[in-house]
């Protein structure tokens, strides 16, 4: 196959000058099987390519036309191969990028206005590019699904790279962590909770929900936004959080009420189908020093009976810890 791909290459190289800028409109750079290749579609890899913070080079553009004649040659051989993937799968996955995308950019609407199109308009464009793209996943993964290396060719292979073709990889950690909340109080959930309705009702008397929010909204993630969280669809926030918000009518305000992360009170904003977007206030309780301190303390002496061997790491995360996870976690080394 990788022959057939550098006659490929060889066929098709005299019609384009990788190292220059092109003068032309858009051209036929390969042709595989029924499958062409534009200029354009190489220049719009490369951009992305660039845009990703990739460093070129002279050999970019040249790897890039490889990596797209190697997939057109994928592609020719699952329709040799008969191979298939349903309208099924092939939906399901136009949902999950439209999902991302829609999550990327804050709404169906502004992805429309992205791409100037409607969404059905967009998912007509890009079904049949998806289809082939699971085609080629497929026809690489039936090539290659039974290609098995044993350790010692693998060894063999790294130890004839020269050293400083070697690329950086960062170093991986895996973690442990022992985590103690420090106690909230009845006071404290109360304060907040009084501080959260003072909040609610300054809004209803006027005030401006957007600019409350900026100023004393505990959820970083939207107070500079005023609240906003964009549209979601059930299932996105806590439980807590979704039965008030999917209730709400347009334009009203709910009561406060309380999640894991502390007490709210939101705004409806509009629904589209099966979203919604709301912006809201988040109010924490806060803790005291002393709290802190009596966390820290306790803390230490766990850390002490590790150290003393009296119990293991893991026992210890299983019987005191506060993190819902209780799991390892992986970090990497920057």
């Amino acid at each position: 196959m990788k022959k057939l791909i550098l006659v490929l290459m060889t066929i098709s190289i005299s019609a384009v000058s990788f190292g220059q800028e092109s003068q032309s409109i858009d051209r036929v750079i390969a042709v595989v099987g029924g499958s062409i290749s534009l200029q354009s579609e190489l220049e719009t890899q490369y951009l992305q390519m660039l845009s990703s913070g990739y460093e070129p080079n002279d050999d970019s553009r040249c790897i890039l036309y490889e990596e797209l004649l190697y997939g057109n040659l994928l592609l020719h051989r699952s329709k040799v191969d008969s191979l298939n993937v349903s309208d099924g799968e092939v939906e399901d996955e136009l949902e999950r990028r439209l999902a991302y995308f829609v999550s990327q950019l804050g709404s169906e609407q502004k992805l429309e206005e992205y791409y100037e199109k409607s969404i059905l308009e967009i998912k007509d464009e890009f079904r049949e590019l998806i289809k082939e793209q699971l085609l080629t996943q497929r026809m690489q993964t039936q090539i290659t699904g039974d290609i098995k290396v044993t350790p010692a060719e693998t060894r063999a292979y790294f130890n004839k790279i020269p050293k400083d073709s070697l690329p950086f990889i960062n170093s991986e950690l895996e973690i442990g962590r022992i985590m103690r909340r420090p106690e909230v109080t009845k006071a404290q959930k109360a304060s907040a909770r009084g501080k959260a309705e003072e909040l609610r009702q300054r809004v209803k008397d006027g005030e401006s929900f957007r600019a409350l929010a900026i100023l004393y909204s505990e959820d970083p993630g939207s107070s500079k936004a005023g609240g906003d969280l964009g549209f979601f669809k059930r299932g996105m926030m806590v439980p807590e959080f979704d039965a008030i918000a999917f209730r709400l009518k347009e334009d009203s305000v709910s009561e406060v009420f309380e999640t894991s992360f502390g007490f709210h009170f939101m705004e409806m904003l509009e629904r589209r189908g099966e979203q919604i977007n709301v912006r809201h206030i988040l109010v924490r309780a806060k803790t005291s020093i002393e709290d802190l301190e009596r966390a820290r303390l306790f803390l230490d002496s766990i850390h002490g009976l590790i150290m003393d061997k009296k119990i293991t790491f893991a026992e210890a995360a299983e019987k005191f810890s506060d993190d819902e996870e209780k799991q390892l976690k992986w970090w990497n080394d920057v």
